[in-house]
Protein backbone atom coordinates (compact mmCIF):
# COMPACT_ATOMS: atom_id res chain seq x y z
CA UNK A 1 0.00 0.00 0.00
CA UNK A 2 3.13 2.32 0.85
CA UNK A 3 3.85 1.84 -2.64
CA UNK A 4 0.61 2.90 -4.25
CA UNK A 5 1.42 6.37 -2.16
CA UNK A 6 4.64 6.91 -3.42
CA UNK A 7 3.45 6.27 -7.12
CA UNK A 8 0.64 8.82 -7.09
CA UNK A 9 1.94 11.70 -8.17
CA UNK A 10 0.62 15.83 -8.76
CA UNK A 11 2.27 17.04 -11.65
CA UNK A 12 2.07 20.64 -13.31
CA UNK A 13 2.02 21.28 -17.30
CA UNK A 14 3.28 24.21 -18.49
CA UNK A 15 0.66 25.82 -21.09
CA UNK A 16 0.84 28.39 -24.23
CA UNK A 17 -0.44 31.18 -22.50
CA UNK A 18 2.21 30.72 -19.42
CA UNK A 19 -0.22 29.15 -17.16
CA UNK A 20 -0.16 25.43 -15.85
CA UNK A 21 -2.12 22.65 -16.11
CA UNK A 22 -2.33 20.26 -12.94
CA UNK A 23 -2.51 16.17 -13.96
CA UNK A 24 -2.05 13.14 -11.70
CA UNK A 25 0.01 10.40 -13.14
CA UNK A 26 0.87 6.67 -11.32
CA UNK A 27 2.47 3.48 -12.03
CA UNK A 28 0.06 0.75 -10.89
CA UNK A 29 0.27 -2.64 -11.67
CA UNK A 30 2.96 -2.28 -14.21
CA UNK A 31 1.07 0.24 -16.10
CA UNK A 32 1.41 4.45 -16.22
CA UNK A 33 -1.05 6.49 -16.39
CA UNK A 34 -2.42 9.63 -16.15
CA UNK A 35 -5.65 12.05 -15.71
CA UNK A 36 -5.61 15.59 -16.18
CA UNK A 37 -7.23 17.26 -13.84
CA UNK A 38 -9.11 20.45 -15.17
CA UNK A 39 -7.36 22.81 -12.72
CA UNK A 40 -5.12 25.31 -13.98
CA UNK A 41 -2.52 27.50 -12.15
CA UNK A 42 -2.23 31.31 -12.64
CA UNK A 43 -1.23 34.58 -11.50
CA UNK A 44 -3.44 35.21 -8.69
CA UNK A 45 -1.51 33.68 -5.75
CA UNK A 46 -4.57 33.02 -2.98
CA UNK A 47 -6.46 31.46 -5.78
CA UNK A 48 -3.42 28.68 -6.71
CA UNK A 49 -3.46 28.00 -2.72
CA UNK A 50 -6.92 27.46 -3.45
CA UNK A 51 -6.81 25.38 -6.60
CA UNK A 52 -3.50 23.01 -4.62
CA UNK A 53 -5.88 22.41 -1.89
CA UNK A 54 -8.12 20.71 -4.05
CA UNK A 55 -5.71 19.12 -6.29
CA UNK A 56 -4.11 17.50 -3.44
CA UNK A 57 -7.62 16.54 -1.96
CA UNK A 58 -8.00 15.34 -5.61
CA UNK A 59 -4.32 13.36 -5.07
CA UNK A 60 -5.81 11.51 -2.08
CA UNK A 61 -8.98 10.61 -3.44
CA UNK A 62 -6.89 8.87 -6.10
CA UNK A 63 -4.29 7.05 -3.48
CA UNK A 64 -7.19 5.98 -2.26
CA UNK A 65 -8.60 4.38 -5.05
CA UNK A 66 -5.59 2.23 -6.00
CA UNK A 67 -4.95 1.55 -2.13
CA UNK A 68 -8.84 -0.04 -2.21
CA UNK A 69 -8.18 -2.26 -5.76
CA UNK A 70 -4.37 -3.62 -4.32
CA UNK A 71 -6.24 -4.79 -1.19
CA UNK A 72 -9.45 -6.33 -3.20
CA UNK A 73 -11.60 -4.04 -2.09
CA UNK A 74 -15.09 -3.14 -4.11
CA UNK A 75 -13.98 1.15 -5.11
CA UNK A 76 -16.88 3.33 -5.11
CA UNK A 77 -16.89 5.12 -8.60
CA UNK A 78 -18.03 8.26 -7.00
CA UNK A 79 -16.24 9.37 -3.86
CA UNK A 80 -16.39 13.29 -3.42
CA UNK A 81 -16.32 13.02 0.31
CA UNK A 82 -13.29 14.42 0.89
CA UNK A 83 -13.63 17.29 -1.50
CA UNK A 84 -14.53 20.62 -0.06
CA UNK A 85 -17.97 22.36 -1.77
CA UNK A 86 -16.29 25.73 -0.34
CA UNK A 87 -12.63 24.97 -2.10
CA UNK A 88 -14.37 23.19 -5.51
CA UNK A 89 -16.41 26.16 -6.36
CA UNK A 90 -13.56 28.81 -5.66
CA UNK A 91 -11.64 26.69 -8.35
CA UNK A 92 -14.78 26.68 -10.64
CA UNK A 93 -14.81 30.43 -10.21
CA UNK A 94 -11.14 30.98 -11.14
CA UNK A 95 -11.80 29.47 -14.65
CA UNK A 96 -13.50 32.25 -15.78
CA UNK A 97 -11.76 34.92 -18.09
CA UNK A 98 -14.21 38.06 -16.89
CA UNK A 99 -12.25 39.61 -14.34
CA UNK A 100 -16.22 40.68 -12.96
CA UNK A 101 -16.91 37.19 -13.40
CA UNK A 102 -14.04 35.60 -11.69
CA UNK A 103 -14.83 38.48 -8.66
CA UNK A 104 -18.58 38.02 -8.11
CA UNK A 105 -18.43 34.12 -8.82
CA UNK A 106 -15.58 34.37 -5.97
CA UNK A 107 -17.80 36.45 -3.86
CA UNK A 108 -20.32 33.75 -4.02
CA UNK A 109 -17.84 30.75 -3.10
CA UNK A 110 -16.36 32.15 -0.22
CA UNK A 111 -20.10 32.14 1.68
CA UNK A 112 -20.21 28.49 1.30
CA UNK A 113 -19.09 27.21 5.02
CA UNK A 114 -15.71 25.18 4.76
CA UNK A 115 -17.33 22.21 6.25
CA UNK A 116 -19.65 21.18 3.62
CA UNK A 117 -18.10 18.86 1.42
CA UNK A 118 -19.02 17.86 -2.11
CA UNK A 119 -20.85 14.58 -1.85
CA UNK A 120 -22.78 16.35 0.83
CA UNK A 121 -24.47 18.95 -1.39
CA UNK A 122 -28.24 18.05 -2.06
CA UNK A 123 -31.50 20.61 -2.32
CA UNK A 124 -31.82 21.06 0.72
CA UNK A 125 -28.20 22.01 1.48
CA UNK A 126 -28.06 24.32 -1.21
CA UNK A 127 -31.30 26.16 -0.03
CA UNK A 128 -29.77 26.10 3.34
CA UNK A 129 -26.75 27.98 1.91
CA UNK A 130 -28.30 30.23 0.28
CA UNK A 131 -30.51 31.08 2.73
CA UNK A 132 -27.94 31.70 5.14
CA UNK A 133 -25.82 33.88 3.09
CA UNK A 134 -27.91 35.86 1.01
CA UNK A 135 -31.54 35.65 2.68
CA UNK A 136 -31.88 39.23 3.75
CA UNK A 137 -30.14 40.50 0.15
CA UNK A 138 -32.52 41.23 -3.07
CA UNK A 139 -34.17 38.47 -5.10
CA UNK A 140 -31.54 39.30 -7.85
CA UNK A 141 -28.82 38.08 -5.40
CA UNK A 142 -29.92 35.55 -4.31
CA UNK A 143 -31.10 33.98 -8.03
CA UNK A 144 -27.49 35.25 -9.32
CA UNK A 145 -25.61 33.82 -6.18
CA UNK A 146 -27.72 30.59 -6.66
CA UNK A 147 -27.28 29.83 -10.10
CA UNK A 148 -23.34 30.34 -9.56
CA UNK A 149 -23.41 27.38 -7.00
CA UNK A 150 -25.71 25.35 -8.76
CA UNK A 151 -23.25 26.09 -12.07
CA UNK A 152 -20.59 24.51 -9.46
CA UNK A 153 -22.82 21.48 -8.87
CA UNK A 154 -23.71 20.71 -12.43
CA UNK A 155 -19.74 21.36 -13.12
CA UNK A 156 -18.93 18.71 -10.66
CA UNK A 157 -21.05 16.29 -12.34
CA UNK A 158 -19.57 16.67 -15.86
CA UNK A 159 -16.39 15.80 -14.14
CA UNK A 160 -17.54 12.50 -12.25
CA UNK A 161 -16.98 13.79 -9.03
CA UNK A 162 -20.78 13.21 -7.47
CA UNK A 163 -22.76 10.04 -8.68
CA UNK A 164 -26.04 12.27 -9.62
CA UNK A 165 -26.74 15.92 -10.08
CA UNK A 166 -29.87 16.39 -7.25
CA UNK A 167 -33.07 18.59 -8.39
CA UNK A 168 -32.21 22.20 -7.53
CA UNK A 169 -35.54 23.38 -8.37
CA UNK A 170 -37.13 26.08 -6.01
CA UNK A 171 -33.51 26.29 -3.63
CA UNK A 172 -33.96 29.89 -4.21
CA UNK A 173 -37.24 31.09 -2.97
CA UNK A 174 -39.92 32.74 -5.57
CA UNK A 175 -40.12 36.56 -4.95
CA UNK A 176 -43.35 37.83 -2.71
CA UNK A 177 -45.35 40.83 -3.87
CA UNK A 178 -44.29 43.60 -1.61
CA UNK A 179 -41.04 42.37 -1.39
CA UNK A 180 -38.93 45.47 -2.48
CA UNK A 181 -37.68 47.14 1.21
CA UNK A 182 -37.78 50.88 0.47
CA UNK A 183 -38.08 54.30 2.74
CA UNK A 184 -40.98 56.61 3.44
CA UNK A 185 -41.00 60.36 2.84
CA UNK A 186 -41.08 60.33 6.71
CA UNK A 187 -38.53 58.28 7.01
CA UNK A 188 -36.00 59.48 4.22
CA UNK A 189 -35.89 62.98 6.56
CA UNK A 190 -35.51 61.03 9.66
CA UNK A 191 -32.37 59.45 7.88
CA UNK A 192 -30.77 62.57 6.82
CA UNK A 193 -31.21 64.01 10.67
CA UNK A 194 -28.40 61.33 11.24
CA UNK A 195 -25.03 62.74 12.06
CA UNK A 196 -22.43 60.21 10.39
CA UNK A 197 -20.18 59.02 13.39
CA UNK A 198 -16.94 61.19 12.50
CA UNK A 199 -15.43 62.14 15.47
CA UNK A 200 -12.60 59.87 15.74
CA UNK A 201 -12.14 59.97 11.91
CA UNK A 202 -9.84 61.92 9.71
CA UNK A 203 -10.36 64.53 7.31
CA UNK A 204 -11.08 62.07 4.60
CA UNK A 205 -12.60 59.17 6.28
CA UNK A 206 -15.04 61.92 7.60
CA UNK A 207 -15.41 63.19 4.10
CA UNK A 208 -16.73 59.58 2.90
CA UNK A 209 -19.30 58.77 5.54
CA UNK A 210 -21.07 62.38 4.48
CA UNK A 211 -20.31 62.04 0.70
CA UNK A 212 -21.96 58.04 0.92
CA UNK A 213 -24.70 59.76 2.92
CA UNK A 214 -25.65 62.23 0.62
CA UNK A 215 -25.15 59.92 -2.94
CA UNK A 216 -27.94 57.25 -0.86
CA UNK A 217 -30.30 60.36 -1.04
CA UNK A 218 -29.38 61.87 -4.26
CA UNK A 219 -30.53 57.50 -5.43
CA UNK A 220 -33.49 58.29 -3.64
CA UNK A 221 -34.62 60.92 -5.79
CA UNK A 222 -33.19 60.18 -8.92
CA UNK A 223 -33.09 56.31 -9.19
CA UNK A 224 -29.82 56.01 -10.55
CA UNK A 225 -28.21 52.48 -9.39
CA UNK A 226 -24.44 52.87 -7.24
CA UNK A 227 -22.64 51.42 -10.26
CA UNK A 228 -24.23 54.43 -12.10
CA UNK A 229 -23.91 57.08 -9.11
CA UNK A 230 -20.33 56.30 -8.70
CA UNK A 231 -19.29 56.79 -12.03
CA UNK A 232 -21.24 59.67 -12.49
CA UNK A 233 -19.21 63.27 -13.94
CA UNK A 234 -19.83 66.85 -13.46
CA UNK A 235 -20.01 66.99 -17.15
CA UNK A 236 -22.94 64.79 -17.40
CA UNK A 237 -25.39 67.28 -16.06
CA UNK A 238 -26.31 69.80 -18.67
CA UNK A 239 -29.11 72.26 -18.14
CA UNK A 240 -30.17 70.22 -15.05
CA UNK A 241 -30.95 67.20 -16.75
CA UNK A 242 -28.32 64.06 -16.06
CA UNK A 243 -27.49 62.08 -18.90
CA UNK A 244 -25.64 58.91 -18.15
CA UNK A 245 -24.83 55.62 -19.90
CA UNK A 246 -26.19 52.50 -17.49
CA UNK A 247 -23.39 50.82 -16.83
CA UNK A 248 -26.21 47.28 -16.46
CA UNK A 249 -27.78 48.09 -19.85
CA UNK A 250 -25.72 50.06 -21.42
CA UNK A 251 -28.91 52.15 -22.11
CA UNK A 252 -28.70 56.01 -21.79
CA UNK A 253 -31.55 57.75 -19.30
CA UNK A 254 -31.85 61.72 -19.06
CA UNK A 255 -32.67 62.25 -15.49
CA UNK A 256 -34.27 65.48 -14.37
CA UNK A 257 -32.69 66.62 -11.50
CA UNK A 258 -35.51 67.74 -8.84
CA UNK A 259 -34.41 70.31 -6.32
CA UNK A 260 -34.25 67.08 -3.70
CA UNK A 261 -31.96 65.43 -5.92
CA UNK A 262 -29.70 68.82 -6.15
CA UNK A 263 -29.87 69.23 -2.48
CA UNK A 264 -27.45 66.37 -2.12
CA UNK A 265 -25.22 67.19 -4.54
CA UNK A 266 -21.36 68.47 -3.54
CA UNK A 267 -21.02 71.78 -4.01
CA UNK A 268 -18.35 72.55 -7.05
CA UNK A 269 -15.28 74.23 -6.40
CA UNK A 270 -13.60 75.93 -8.87
CA UNK A 271 -10.87 73.58 -9.60
CA UNK A 272 -13.17 70.42 -10.54
CA UNK A 273 -13.23 69.67 -14.27
CA UNK A 274 -16.21 68.21 -16.37
CA UNK A 275 -14.32 64.49 -16.17
CA UNK A 276 -14.33 64.62 -12.80
CA UNK A 277 -16.62 62.33 -10.77
CA UNK A 278 -19.54 64.15 -8.46
CA UNK A 279 -19.38 61.49 -5.36
CA UNK A 280 -15.17 61.08 -6.00
CA UNK A 281 -15.07 59.72 -2.17
CA UNK A 282 -17.56 57.13 -2.49
CA UNK A 283 -15.97 53.18 -2.53
CA UNK A 284 -15.99 51.75 -5.47
CA UNK A 285 -17.89 48.87 -5.07
CA UNK A 286 -21.22 48.94 -3.39
CA UNK A 287 -20.61 46.29 -0.80
CA UNK A 288 -18.17 48.63 1.05
CA UNK A 289 -20.63 51.66 0.58
CA UNK A 290 -23.40 49.38 2.30
CA UNK A 291 -21.31 48.49 5.09
CA UNK A 292 -21.48 51.82 6.28
CA UNK A 293 -24.39 52.95 5.19
CA UNK A 294 -26.08 49.99 7.51
CA UNK A 295 -24.45 52.11 10.46
CA UNK A 296 -26.18 55.50 9.10
CA UNK A 297 -29.69 54.01 9.58
CA UNK A 298 -29.17 51.77 12.45
CA UNK A 299 -28.54 55.01 14.36
CA UNK A 300 -31.11 56.69 12.46
CA UNK A 301 -33.45 54.31 14.29
CA UNK A 302 -34.92 53.20 10.87
CA UNK A 303 -35.77 49.38 11.75
CA UNK A 304 -35.62 48.55 7.53
CA UNK A 305 -32.54 46.31 6.49
CA UNK A 306 -31.61 48.77 4.21
CA UNK A 307 -28.99 48.68 1.29
CA UNK A 308 -28.07 51.16 -1.61
CA UNK A 309 -30.29 49.51 -3.67
CA UNK A 310 -32.77 50.43 -1.56
CA UNK A 311 -32.44 54.12 -2.61
CA UNK A 312 -33.96 52.78 -6.16
CA UNK A 313 -36.90 51.32 -4.83
CA UNK A 314 -37.58 54.39 -2.73
CA UNK A 315 -37.43 56.62 -5.82
CA UNK A 316 -39.39 54.34 -7.98
CA UNK A 317 -42.31 53.91 -5.05
CA UNK A 318 -42.04 57.84 -4.02
CA UNK A 319 -42.95 58.70 -7.60
CA UNK A 320 -45.49 56.66 -8.32
CA UNK A 321 -47.01 56.96 -4.59
CA UNK A 322 -47.40 60.72 -5.64
CA UNK A 323 -49.24 60.06 -8.91
CA UNK A 324 -46.19 59.57 -11.88
CA UNK A 325 -47.12 57.32 -14.46
CA UNK A 326 -45.95 54.16 -14.85
CA UNK A 327 -44.14 55.28 -18.54
CA UNK A 328 -42.34 57.72 -17.23
CA UNK A 329 -41.62 56.27 -14.03
CA UNK A 330 -40.06 53.50 -16.19
CA UNK A 331 -37.90 55.54 -18.96
CA UNK A 332 -36.45 57.29 -15.54
CA UNK A 333 -35.15 54.24 -13.91
CA UNK A 334 -33.97 52.97 -17.43
CA UNK A 335 -36.12 50.05 -17.26
CA UNK A 336 -35.86 48.02 -20.98
CA UNK A 337 -39.40 46.89 -20.01
CA UNK A 338 -42.35 48.68 -18.55
CA UNK A 339 -43.44 44.78 -17.22
CA UNK A 340 -40.62 45.66 -14.57
CA UNK A 341 -41.50 48.65 -13.14
CA UNK A 342 -45.17 47.43 -12.58
CA UNK A 343 -43.43 45.53 -9.89
CA UNK A 344 -43.52 48.47 -7.77
CA UNK A 345 -47.14 49.16 -8.60
CA UNK A 346 -47.69 45.78 -6.60
CA UNK A 347 -45.77 46.91 -3.43
CA UNK A 348 -48.19 49.97 -3.65
CA UNK A 349 -50.93 48.10 -3.79
CA UNK A 350 -49.63 45.85 -0.97
CA UNK A 351 -49.66 49.14 1.63
CA UNK A 352 -53.19 49.93 0.22
CA UNK A 353 -54.60 46.37 1.19
CA UNK A 354 -52.92 46.69 4.68
CA UNK A 355 -54.05 50.51 4.87
CA UNK A 356 -57.73 49.62 4.37
CA UNK A 357 -57.26 46.70 6.39
CA UNK A 358 -56.79 49.22 9.42
CA UNK A 359 -60.29 49.81 9.82
CA UNK A 360 -61.74 47.23 11.91
CA UNK A 361 -65.17 45.18 10.91
CA UNK A 362 -68.57 46.67 11.49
Amino acid sequence: MSKVRETVNLRKRTMKNGGQSLYLDWFFHGKREREFLGLYLGKDKVQNATTMRLAQQLKAKKMEELIAIEAGIAVKKFEATSISFRDYALEVASRYKVKNTVRSFTSAAKRIPNKIMLASVDRACLSKIIRDAWGECSQNAQNSNGAFLKLAMRQAFKEGLIPQLPDFSGVVPSPKPGNKVFLTLDEIKQFMAVEPPVEKCGASAARRWFMIKDAFLFGCFTGLRYSDIYKAKWGDIQDGILITEQMKTKEEVRIPLSQNALQFIPQRNENVQDEDRIFDSIPGRSCHADEKLAKLVELSGIKKHITFHCSRHTCATLMLSYGADLYTVSKILGHTNVKTTQIYTKVLDEGKRKAVELVPKI
